[in-house]
C-alpha cells in the first residue's frame, strides 16, 4: 500500500553511515550486515540514533550502485561533532525539498513503490536533484527510510518504508 506522494521540506540532518558499491542483487546481502555493523559500532561510542534507519543510494548506474546504510544523529539542522573511522564516516543529509510517500508492506515491493514515486514526479512536472556521471545517476538525496523495525513487528505486511529523493531547487 502506498500513501499519497508529496512534496515534504527536509532541514540538514547529520548522520553516520557505512558506504558501499554493488549490483542491486547485492543490496538484500548488504542490508543483513551493515544495520549490526553500523549499530555495534555506533553502540560501542555511546552515540544515540535520533531518527529510522536509512539507505541512501547515492549512485544508480548500470554496473551497480554506490549506497550507504545509515542513521541520523543529533538535532536536524544542527552540526553533530562525530568523527567517523576507515569504515564509518559521518556526513550531513542535505536540506531541501523532497517527492516522498509512504510504502506499507514487504521491502521486496520498494522497486514498485520507487517506480510510483518516480512516475508521480514526472507527471507533476518535478525536477529530480539528479545529473549523469559515468558510473550512473549521481543524485542529490535519495532515501529509503525504514520508519518499523521488523525486530518489534515481525508481519512484513506491516512494515512502513517511507521513499523519499530530493527536488531540484
Amino acid at each position: 500500500m502506498l500513501s499519497e506522494p508529496t512534496v515534504v521540506e527536509h532541514a540538514s540532518q547529520p548522520y553516520l553511515a557505512i558506504r558501499a558499491v554493488t549490483a542491486m542483487s547485492g543490496i538484500g546481502s548488504l542490508a543483513e550486515t551493515l544495520p549490526a555493523e553500523l549499530a555495534a559500532w555506533i553502540q560501542t561510542r555511546r552515540i544515540a540514533p535520533t531518527g529510522p534507519p536509512f539507505f541512501k543510494y547515492n549512485v544508480i548506474g548500470s554496473e551497480g550502485l554506490e549506497l550507504e546504510w545509515g542513521v541520523p544523529i543529533g538535532a536536524p539542522g544542527k552540526m553533530a561533532h562525530v568523527e567517523g573511522d576507515r569504515r564509518v564516516h559521518a556526513g550531513v543529509l542535505p536540506a531541501g525539498h523532497y517527492a516522498m510517500l509512504v510504502h506499507t508492506g514487504p521491502y521486496d515491493e520498494l522497486r514498485d513503490a520507487t517506480a510510483a514515486l518516480l512516475k508521480w514526479v514526472a507527471d507533476h512536472h518535478h525536477r529530480l536533484d539528479v545529473r549523469k556521471t559515468k558510473a550512473g545517476e549521481k543524485f542529490g538525496g535519495r532515501f529509503e527510510f525504514y520508519l518499523t523495525d521488523p525486530r518489534q513487528q515481525p508481519d512484513p505486511a506491516q512494515w512502513r518504508t517511507a521513499v523519499a529523493i530530493r527536488l531540484a531547487d
